[in-house]
């Protein structure tokens, strides 16, 4: 074990040295065209210069590298499953509009050549009620399907502030990580190693000043690998509770449920962007009570170093609880409670500071 160890190292290296050199070129070709941005237009920009979005393009590129390269062998019928959404996210980082429908339908080619090709199907939820549903191979396929389709845009939710999405990434992966060395799954365990570590290249240049951004080819396929890891651990060890799984990745499922569900109340179309995300609120929180003093590019790497402890906690939970079903159940809801009464917390307490300044000002 200690040899394959040592071997997922050095492979490791080899993501992270890639992914680095990718995204400082592809950073360099940006700057030296001096290439337009259009995403600096739209209000919800936490960026003030122009940035070049193709990070995740070096992370996908790293990720394959690694595993060419790597001595565990590796399946890479996964990243053919994941090229889909990969394209899909390209072509917008690219500025080639892609309607919420298409994405979805592309979404679900990659989530059922994954069925197809892996056979790995989410078959329990640890509710009898559900469970006997899950058993009929078809209404099975469907929820797997309907589960990585969301995960892989989950992801996507959260990549709005520098470092976030990448961190949020690397604090997964190397869950899954943890989870395969402990149930001795030395391809996934060279995978989700393969993905930390090329994600650890981008995220030196990412955070704190966000010098190049992973833009939607990424948020969309290490999105899809995630889910597809997680999925499939817990096919081959169904002793592992799904609510632990759903731990491992709680902190984007929260955001975008809690964006869908708070976009519906307000008669908002869900696929509609906003400034609410729970990053968007930690900045502004920040802004707000500092008097404006911290400014947006400050405000926006410390709403990230203050995000990721909290979102490593419910994954932590996940793994060390990973066998008790009822418990990893009670701390998924708690969890979701926690999440909304904090969003709904900083929005009002961002809004009597507001008005208590306005006051002030009158």
């Amino acid at each position: 074990m200690s040899g394959i160890i040592s071997d997922m190292q050095i492979d490791g290296l080899i993501g992270t040295v890639v992914a680095f050199v990718l995204a400082l070129t592809f950073m360099g070709v940006y700057r030296l065209n001096a290439l337009t941005d259009p995403n600096l237009a739209e209000h919800r920009a936490s960026h003030v210069r122009p940035t070049s979005r193709l990070g995740g393009v070096a992370v996908s590129a790293a990720v394959l590298i690694s595993l060419t390269y790597a001595k565990v062998p590796v399946k890479l019928d996964i990243l053919l499953c994941a090229l889909p959404v990969f394209l899909m996210g390209l072509s917008e980082d690219l500025h080639y509009t892609i309607k919420p429908k298409i994405r979805l339908g592309i979404a679900s080619v990659s989530a059922s050549t994954f069925i197809w090709v892996q056979g790995s199907l989410i078959q329990s939820v640890g509710l009898p009620i559900f469970d006997d549903a899950l058993s009929l191979a078809i209404v099975s396929a469907l929820f797997t399907t309907f589960c990585l389709v969301a995960l892989t845009n989950a992801l996507n939710f959260i990549d709005g502030i520098n470092g976030l999405a990448s961190g949020k990434t690397m604090i997964v992966s190397g869950a899954i990580w943890m989870f395969s060395m402990s149930y001795n799954e030395p391809g996934l365990a060279v995978l989700s190693l393969a993905i930390f570590t090329s994600t650890l290249g981008l995220f030196m240049l990412n955070y704190p000043q966000g010098r190049i951004f992973m833009g939607d080819a990424g948020a969309y396929t290490l999105g899809f690998l995630l889910a597809g890891c997680l999925i499939t651990l817990h096919h081959r060890h169904p002793e592992i509770s799904p609510w632990a799984i759903l731990l491992v990745i709680f902190w984007p499922i929260a955001d975008m449920a809690h964006s869908i569900v708070r976009r519906r109340l307000g008669g908002k179309r869900p696929d509609r962007p906003d400034m609410m995300h729970m990053h968007h609120v930690v900045m502004r929180t920040l802004s707000v009570y500092s008097n404006n003093r911290i400014k947006r590019q400050i405000a926006n790497p410390i709403a990230t170093a203050l995000i990721l402890p909290l979102a490593a906690v419910p994954v932590i939970c996940g793994y060390v609880f990973r066998e008790n079903n009822m418990l990893c159940m009670s701390l998924t809801l708690a969890f979701f409670v926690g999440f909304f009464a904090l969003h709904a917390s900083l929005v009002r307490l961002s809004k009597s500071r507001t008005r208590s300044f306005k006051s002030i000002e009158a």
